[in-house]
């Protein structure tokens, strides 16, 4: 089966039902159809959140806490993740493009349909 090419923003099925996310991620959160365009997220605890038809783009996520959480229809452009625990998180049907994974903990994680491009 072929790779599928990388996608831009306005191309996602569900870009016209994207809101700009404002606030903080919080444990066991829901996030659905939201944009998070640019934020840093220091020390986030969110594990065992779910995130759905979402999309994010330039955001940070320094020594963050994700862990047990899910990744569904998620789109991840220009995304930095340095030192965060990604350990146990599902991934279904994403995207991640030119983004950067350093330290990051993703063991025990499960991907189906999701691609990584440079």
């Amino acid at each position: 089966m072929p790779v599928p090419a990388p996608c831009d923003l306005t191309s996602l099925p569900y870009a016209q039902h994207l809101k700009p996310f404002t606030g903080e991620l919080e444990h066991a959160g829901a996030y659905e159809w939201l944009h998070f365009d640019g934020p840093v997220f220091q020390d986030a605890e969110a594990g065992s959140s779910l995130f759905s038809q979402s999309a994010f783009s330039s955001a940070t996520f320094d020594r963050g806490r994700l862990r047990r959480s899910r990744f569904d229809e998620v789109w991840l452009h220009t995304v930095r993740m340095v030192g965060t625990n990604l350990a146990e998180t599902t991934w279904l049907d994403s995207q991640c493009t030119a983004s950067v994974f350093a330290g990051t903990e993703i063991h025990g994680s499960e991907m189906r349909r999701t691609v990584f491009h440079q």
